[in-house]
């Protein structure tokens, strides 16, 4: 059962709900004016470690602290020992998922989300952030007057929660995630997760696949781990050999690397 803060709760009016597991509740509100906003309504299980739960206010909080252009940021949040009610601003635009589903991603718009998504993972690194994964679902892209703008949206904490209880979304994380995001590697999860993780993202946009695929969380971190990078140019022949160079060092299997 999904928790509810009751503070929180007598905010907003529910109008729809996004999607709903045992982790999280997404909906769409409104507030007392009629603006929308988007509630992450979260549960802790009994069993959820309790550094988990610390780990997830922490970084609720920190987010909340700073502006960004290029990452969406709680407006209102507030926990409970059960699990939280995490409010966001409303945006404009669609998610890079949706793109990809419907049309092959250019080189230049590709360019355009990296250069973006680059800003806002050097303003969460310098207040001491990790993203840890940014799956497409979560990146909103908006194209106005010809240009492709992107940002990071999403509850980024939640996949601290997700990759622990629930099966489904663990294995999107999986995807999209870094050898030492995954366990693989006893390396503490810092910047370099997230290049990597931005890796993944570009080569999925220029190629329209991704590089490591499996049916299981196990099989895909063996193949994180293992398997060499797929050529980008033999998918794509319009791709410039410097960009099809920086992907691959994105996605070298060591942080260091």
């Amino acid at each position: 059962m999904v928790n509810r803060s009751q503070k929180l709760t007598e905010q907003y009016r529910e109008c729809q709900i996004v999607s709903q597991d045992e982790v999280c509740r997404l909906s769409v509100a409104e507030n007392e004016s009629g603006d929308r906003v988007l509630i992450y309504d979260i549960s802790f299980l009994p069993e959820t470690p309790p550094a988990v739960r610390v780990r997830i206010e922490y970084e609720t909080a920190r987010l909340a602290s700073f502006t960004s252009a290029r990452v969406l940021v709680p407006a209102d949040f507030e926990f409970n020992s059960s699990g939280g009610r995490i409010v966001y601003p409303w945006t404009a635009g669609t998610s890079l998922a949706t793109q990809l589903a419907s049309s092959q991603i250019s080189v230049t718009a590709t360019l355009s989300i990296a250069e973006d998504v680059l800003r806002a993972l050097a303003e969460l690194h310098q207040n001491g952030l990790v993203r840890r994964c940014l799956r497409p679902s979560e990146i909103i892209v908006d194209e106005t007057d010809g240009t492709t703008r992107a940002t990071i949206g999403g509850f980024g904490p939640l996949v601290i929660l997700q990759d622990l209880q629930d099966p489904l979304t663990a294995l999107e994380i999986a995807r999209y995630a870094s050898p030492e995001a995954l366990g693989a590697l006893e390396e503490n999860v810092r910047a370099p997760a997230d290049f990597y993780s931005l890796g993944i993202l570009l080569y999925e946009c220029l190629t329209g696949q991704l590089p490591f695929q499996a049916d299981t969380v196990g099989e895909l971190v063996f193949r994180h781990m293992t398997s060499p990078v797929p050529d980008l140019m033999s998918f794509n022949a319009n791709i410039p050999q410097h960009l099809s160079d920086i992907v691959q060092r994105l996605l070298q299997k060591h942080p260091r690397d």
